[in-house]
């Protein structure tokens, strides 16, 4: 009887989500749920379409998108979504983040510090 809820235990913990890692900065925060992420700017927003698994020397370098907002209505039938490339390199309960947003007149790259655990102080434009 023990073996069976033993095993049980085993297969649920196994299956169960991973619980969210919440990374937060000056204008920037990060909800990563072990397999892809959601990022807020202060006016956009993002995804980083894998999971934020550092090498061996806490570098990273994963794809996602880049969405841009701004205040008042939008068009439903254009779309401001952008390839983004979302590089960086995490130490303890640090991270640098570096997100290069693709195409021919796309802003500077952005540079930002987080903590792990930490709320963005983000202020959203909407």
């Amino acid at each position: 009887m023990h073996r069976i809820v033993i095993a049980s235990l085993l297969a649920l913990a196994a299956t169960a989500p991973q619980s969210e890692i919440v990374w937060g900065g000056d204008h920037i925060e990060i909800r990563a749920d072990g397999k892809r992420a959601t990022v807020e700017f202060d006016c956009a927003h993002g995804t980083i379409d894998g999971a934020i698994a550092p090498d061996s020397n806490g570098q990273f370098d994963i794809a996602g998108t880049f969405t841009p907002e701004r205040s008042g209505p939008v068009r439903e039938d254009t779309s401001q979504t952008r390839a983004a490339k979302y590089a960086g390199t995490i130490k303890k309960e640090a991270m640098t983040l570096r997100v290069t947003i693709a195409g021919p007149d796309a802003p500077p790259a952005m540079t930002f510090d987080l903590a792990r655990d930490q709320n963005g102080a983000v202020r959203k434009c909407r």
